[in-house]
């Protein structure tokens, strides 16, 4: 549209080195204009395409605008880049648990988060993938974590509903099992 594209005339205009690029992305990214942060770094990504920062920012651009496959590339370039940096990979992890990739995700919490963080928001990332495969027991032990370090809220309550829920169930379906007698009266 043409609203766009003179917006994105102008903000060229003053582009004159990465730190430019950063500045006028984040304007948009500000005002929620992910499509037009996206556009402008694309005009300008291959003058900076082994820069961290663009590459970092991109990938988090093209990830808000849904576009995974590209923001996985980008994410995975600016890693390429500086592989140490503790941020960049666990914003890596974020958008792999956002789409789905929980085996990834994982391995990065391994390797960037110890038994004594207190990061929330991976802490929950931590005891939803052990809940998804099935280890019920290292799912609780990361919720008894977070509730000892967030007393009192409700962080965990769905977690916790949800283990329950497949616990009682389980529980339902052993003792049914273990006290049907059908199968004996058939051979009787």
């Amino acid at each position: 549209n043409k609203e766009t594209s003179s917006s994105l005339k102008k903000d060229s205009i003053s582009v004159k080195n990465a730190n430019d690029v950063l500045r006028i992305s984040k304007d948009f990214i500000s005002r929620n204009e992910y499509k037009k942060a996206v556009l402008f770094l694309s005009k300008h990504y291959d003058s900076f395409s082994e820069n961290l920062y663009i590459n970092w920012l991109y990938a988090y651009t093209l990830s808000m605008n849904n576009e995974h496959k590209e923001a996985k590339k980008k994410f995975e370039k600016a890693i390429s880049i500086n592989a140490i940096d503790k941020n960049l990979q666990l914003d890596y992890a974020r958008f792999l648990y956002k789409t789905g990739d929980i085996n990834k995700v994982e391995t990065i919490l391994e390797q960037y988060l110890d038994e004594n963080s207190k990061d929330l928001e991976f802490l929950l990332m931590q005891a939803n993938i052990n809940y998804w495969k099935g280890d019920l027991k290292g799912s609780r032990k990361i919720i008894a974590k977070i509730n000892d370090i967030y007393p009192n809220t409700d962080y965990t309550k769905n977690l916790e509903s949800e283990i329950e829920s497949v616990t009682a169930t389980y529980i339902k379906t052993n003792f049914e099992y273990q006290t049907d007698s059908q199968p004996l009266d058939y051979f009787a």
